[in-house]
């Protein structure tokens, strides 16, 4: 395989015309030089050209080894290089890769901003067993994103799946007359701002349970799209209950 790109290299940079030169022209003059030469000596025409030619074909011919030779000494280190190039290269593309598959992509920031500003807990005045719980919250709610209702409400604890939450008070709309508002009916407007209460009716577990933080209540809810949005409600807003 060195041999033969050494070749072709050769062939490559005979054809060139500063090498055309150097391998033609050279030879030619040493040979019109030596046919000079002899003839002033007395020899005769035909051993004149005989010599002549000899030279010229010789002289070419030291011109296309010497070249061939140049090439096949310094062609393995050349080679060499750029086989390390090449593998640098790849390494790095592999790498890149990789950093790009394993490099998560940046967490989509939710549209509705929603806080839970105060938490009520209590036993109902007609409650049938002691684990039944009344709760309400003041929230206050953002949207970054397009017009949207939001509806499908709930109350939820992510230590105690089996509990029952049931909606019992929803009056979040425009802050000035939320009951008219309603944001389960009307868009709220992209930029717009709801504020309310939202109260529940829990039954399964009893109040002093209830306040055990790692109990994880959290809210949720559907936009327009179907999108669900939990929302975690902070331990002061339970924890504290007695």
């Amino acid at each position: 395989m060195v041999r033969k790109e050494a070749w072709n290299r050769t062939k490559v940079g005979l054809a060139s015309r500063q090498r055309l030169l150097t391998s033609v022209c050279v030879p030619t003059v040493s040979a019109i030089i030596g046919v000079v030469i002899l003839r002033i000596l007395g020899s005769t025409i035909p051993l004149t050209l005989g010599v002549g030619l000899v030279s010229a074909l010789t002289g070419y011919g030291s011109v296309v080894l010497y070249e061939w030779s140049w090439h096949l000494v310094h062609l393995p280190a050349e080679i060499h290089s750029q086989s390390i190039r090449e593998y640098q290269a790849l390494a790095t593309s592999h790498a890149e890769l990789r950093r790009q598959v394993d490099t998560p992509p940046p967490p989509t920031r939710d549209p509705i901003t929603l806080r839970v500003q105060q938490g009520n807990w209590g036993t109902p005045r007609n409650a049938r067993s002691p684990n039944e719980i009344e709760v309400s919250f003041q929230i206050q709610i953002r949207n970054s994103g397009p017009p949207t209702t939001l509806d499908d409400w709930a109350l939820r604890a992510k230590a105690r799946t089996g509990l029952t939450c049931r909606l019992t008070g929803f009056s979040l709309g425009s802050p000035n007359t939320p009951s008219i508002t309603d944001i389960r009916i009307n868009p709220l407007p992209q930029g717009g701002a709801s504020a309310g209460s939202i109260a529940f009716e829990v039954v399964g577990l009893p109040l002093s349970e209830a306040k055990e933080p790692s109990l994880g209540w959290f809210l949720e809810f559907s936009d327009a799209s179907g999108t669900l949005h939990i929302v975690d409600i902070p331990p002061e807003h339970y924890s504290h209950l007695h």
